[in-house]
């Protein structure tokens, strides 16, 4: 079994309600969450956008790869409203690298596994210049943000030294 760190969010429509059914949907699709923050309200990061950003981050207990586990994580997205496309659509008129959204499911960890594919990236990239993703996730696991930032950063370097 692994722990996988989820952050979940989004600033549009009803988040909190999204974010509580988000985890039920983990809790039956991926496996057990045995934790998790509180909601953190935050200003949205990299674009202009009016609305405040909700977080949360869960610790999930799973069996399965991170490759399904991100799987999941995209249909329920999907499930709960999510639209990639209009929001692709939406950065390209706005000229933005973000746009807001109904709800956004990102793997932040996966154990201590360092996991680099085209089209995943574990520990998530910009985790440790996100203090709305790192917070979250300290708090969910219990440690201080400095013992968060020494752990990713012990993920990503281990067979550099």
């Amino acid at each position: 079994m692994k722990e996988v760190i989820v952050l979940g969010g989004g600033n549009m429509g009803r988040v909190t309600e999204r974010l509580n059914r988000a985890e039920a949907l983990m809790a039956e699709r991926i496996g057990e969450v045995v934790c998790r923050s509180e909601f953190h309200t935050t200003e949205p990061w990299g674009f202009n956008c009016q609305q405040s950003f909700t977080n949360r981050a869960y610790v999930v207990k799973t069996d399965l790869t991170p490759t399904t586990v991100l799987e999941r994580l995209l249909e329920i997205e999907a499930e709960l409203g999510r639209d990639r496309k209009g929001e692709y659509i939406a950065k390209v008129m706005d000229n933005q690298c973000y746009a807001c959204r109904m709800i956004d499911l990102d793997i932040l960890l996966y154990g201590n596994d360092l996991v680099v594919t085209p089209h995943l990236q574990i520990p998530h990239p910009r985790l440790l210049v996100r203090e709305f993703a790192l917070v979250p996730m300290c708090q969910a696991l219990g440690i201080t943000v400095e013992e968060g930032t020494k752990r990713v950063k012990d993920i990503i370097f281990r067979d550099e030294i």
